[in-house]
């Protein structure tokens, strides 16, 4: 099987550069067999325009492009995100639920879940009120 890993965003300026350094850290790591990686977002922005925003984006730049650079194989299947071009929120919810239930099922996993503790206590866009 594969390794699942799911991957939590984050906002704020700072927060937002230390998890860039965390997936540019993995990027580089010798000992990651990426073809057995399969990672999945937490949390994503929904009705952003602001590429720079999009937690997918994060990934797709601080890792993915630096896999790619190292000549190391990550087809784009191999993360999975919401599609926030669909429209209500409610149907790109429900699509994005049955791809990762799908994924986890076949994977039994997740195996490892990255969280984010936000400064208003939301852990993963969830918010505790």
């Amino acid at each position: 099987g594969n390794f699942v890993m799911g991957l939590s965003g984050t906002n704020g300026r700072v927060r937002r550069a230390r998890l860039q350094d965390m997936l540019i850290g993995m990027a580089g790591r010798k000992n990651i067999d990426w073809k057995r990686m399969r990672l999945f977002l937490i949390d994503e922005r929904y009705g952003s325009t602001n590429e720079d925003d999009s937690n997918a984006h994060l990934v797709r730049v601080a890792l993915i492009k630096r896999l790619h650079k190292a000549n190391i194989a990550f087809p784009e299947e191999y993360l999975l995100a919401p599609d926030t071009s669909l429209v209500p929120v409610e149907a790109c919810a429900a699509e994005y639920k049955d791809r990762l239930v799908a994924l986890l099922d076949q994977e039994h996993g997740p195996h490892l879940v990255t969280l984010g503790l936000a400064a208003d206590g939301s852990v993963c866009s969830v918010f505790p009120e």
